[in-house]
């Protein structure tokens, strides 16, 4: 151990970086085995004090940035009182040049010096206990693929018209490291550069010696949506790949479970994959192998394979792929046809063959029917290529990885053939994208075969799974829509996004709970053990001009305007249709968790 901390002083000291400590490090305390309020990660499922753990989660990337005690405590009351258990917000917080006027920070870098703010951490150490003191587990976010080039900006720019903190990639993160550390570097030096890996390791040190006996964490998220390209000037370079980040990710899970064996490890990717292609052996090789199934396999697992699930033998391919998307455009033509028929009789369409078929007008589009079944022939997107150089399966089959994370928001990437591309009425209009109007329907679908691979994916390697994040922007927030990639805050773009969101391009709150609702209800039903909606909307907050809580902007009009609002990058869900669709999720699974029987 102290070997390892030294290695990390010679390349910290090596590389001019000098790390200031406010105080002396905690001492580690660590604990072993099933250790009371810790969550662990057993035989293909969550289990807390000898049960079963089950969860709906939300997200609150800005709780270090409200104003007072008092709005994180309310904030963290009103998500408990729907019944959701996990919380995930960010648990770091890069400053560049001078500490900011409003909210707090946790590293202050200055020519490639990272100095760490105690008062940065006491903020984190009262989100937690609060948390705690609530029944609330908080699962903390590491860094962050997604930083903004501040260089990008001016002074008219809509985004600078936000408090800092305001947007999720507004918190510093891994281009913060490659700038400060290794300046003219590609996105991806983060995963390969020595001194930048160093740096990072020294924070971790921090923050996990400072937490490691704190039953209120729920796991560490290394990174949320690590990729080898970052936002918007921060591009990958030339020989990153999906084992780049595979090799990486493993590397800091062994590095936290050596200083933390208390708490679960998780990635935080997205969930892409990088499909075995028959016709190309020497893409997607992989770097871990499957692990042998656990010698007590859950009821968890059970359930994941007994509920109409694909049994996988080891990595998904593009022919296991379309052998199963094909079986369920099966399935959901049939059932496109029975309601047909249900509401226009046996009869309602033309006769082809002597038989009655259902007209060419009914809503379904078959994508997968009819293609080679080795799928040769068949694009499923950049989510299943390895084009991200994220390999999920790959990831999840390192052995300090506890479990499976996957996200879904289908209005930044792409899941499907054709999923967000406009159809002809829509293109008509002028709407050339989007998750709402006539891609609804197909939004939904792509979520719940999204959830449906993942479970898969996870029973095969015989670990949890957990949805870590999922929206939809809809049309309430579509002004303040900052997609995690750019810079560009609703009316930057070209059309103003509150006519493109008339036309459909967004879904309506309506709309947005039933998508939720029908995630959930697959996520549950298909045995997933946590699912994490991003991202929870807080009003009655104290407003103070110049925060992240200032109603002088006036969003979400028709609401009390007395009301200080929670950070709204496009997804935040204020409405109570929404969030009655966590509470019913949150029931159900609490009383999975509830009634949970001891088999360890």
């Amino acid at each position: 151990m102290k070997f390892l901390h030294a290695l990390s002083a010679i390349a910290l000291i090596a590389s001019g970086l000098v790390v200031d400590a406010a105080k002396p490090t905690k001492t580690l305390k660590k604990r072993q085995g099933n250790s009371p309020g810790f969550v662990k990660s057993e035989g293909g499922e969550f289990r807390l004090d000898g049960k079963p753990f089950y969860f709906v989660g939300t997200t609150a990337y800005w709780l270090q940035q409200l104003n007072s005690e008092d709005d994180i405590k309310k904030t963290l009351t009103d998500i408990a009182s729907r019944g959701i258990k996990v919380v995930r917000t960010w648990g770091f917080n890069d400053v560049v040049g001078t500490p900011p006027s409003h909210g707090t920070y946790i590293t202050l870098w200055n020519n490639g010096v990272p100095t760490y703010n105690e008062e940065g951490f006491k903020r984190l150490d009262f989100i937690i206990s609060t948390a705690e003191s609530l029944g609330l587990k908080i699962q903390l976010v590491l860094t962050n693929n997604w930083v903004v080039d501040s260089s990008t900006l001016n002074a008219t720019s809509t985004y600078k018209k936000f408090a800092r903190g305001f947007f999720s990639n507004d918190y510093g993160g891994i281009d913060t490291y490659v700038q400060q550390l290794a300046p003219g570097s590609t996105h991806d030096a983060f995963y390969t550069n020595p001194t930048v890996i160093a740096a990072f390791k020294q924070y971790l040190d921090k923050i996990v010696a400072r937490y490691v006996n704190s039953p209120a964490i729920f796991s560490w998220e290394i990174a949320n949506d690590p990729r080898c390209r970052g936002a918007l000037n921060f591009a990958a370079g030339p020989d990153c790949k999906p084992q780049t980040i595979t090799k990486w990710t493993g590397e800091i899970a062994t590095y936290i479970k050596e200083r933390d064996p208390n708490h679960m490890t998780a990635s935080g990717d997205a969930g892409f994959y990088c499909l075995l292609d028959e016709a190309d052996a020497t893409k997607c090789q992989k770097i871990n192998p499957i692990p042998p199934p656990p010698a007590q396999v859950s009821q968890t697992s059970q359930k994941r394979s007994l509920n109409g699930l694909p049994k996988r033998k080891g990595h998904l391919t593009k022919r296991q792929l379309l052998a199963e998307r094909t079986a369920k455009e099966k399935a959901r033509l049939h059932a496109a046809r029975a309601e047909y028929v249900k509401k226009n009789g046996p009869r309602g369409g033309p006769k082809i063959r002597g038989r009655w078929a259902m007209p060419v007008d009914v809503p379904f589009k078959t994508r997968y029917l009819g293609k080679r079944q080795d799928g040769s022939d068949t694009d499923f997107g950049s989510s299943y290529d390895g084009s991200e150089g994220v390999d999920t399966e790959d990831i999840m089959g390192n052995a300090d990885i506890d479990f499976s994370s996957f996200q879904f928001y289908p209005d930044q990437n792409t899941y499907s053939q054709d999923s967000g591309q406009s159809t002809t009425t829509e293109q008509s209009q002028g709407v050339t994208e989007g998750t709402g109007g006539e891609n609804y329907d197909q939004t939904v679908e792509d979520g719940n075969d999204w959830i449906e691979e993942h479970a898969s994916s996870a029973n095969t390697y015989g670990k949890p799974v957990s949805l870590n994040g999922f929206g939809i922007v809809g049309e309430d927030s579509s002004n303040y829509y900052q997609p995690f990639d750019s810079n560009t805050v609703g009316a930057d773009s070209d059309a103003p996004i509150t006519r493109r969101a008339k036309k459909k391009k967004y879904s309506s709150k309506k709309q947005r709970a039933k998508a939720y609702k029908s995630w959930l209800s697959t996520a549950i039903k298909r045995g997933v053990n946590g699912v994490t909606h991003y991202q929870w909307g807080q009003n009655g907050l104290e407003s103070q001009g110049g925060s992240v809580v200032d109603d002088s902007n006036d969003y979400h009009k028709g609401s009390d305007s007395s009301n200080g609002y929670s950070p709204d990058d496009g997804y935040a869900s204020y409405d109570s249709d929404t969030k009655q669709q966590l509470q019913e999720a949150a029931n159900e699974q609490n009383q999975k968790s509830n009634s949970g029987q001891d088999s360890s």
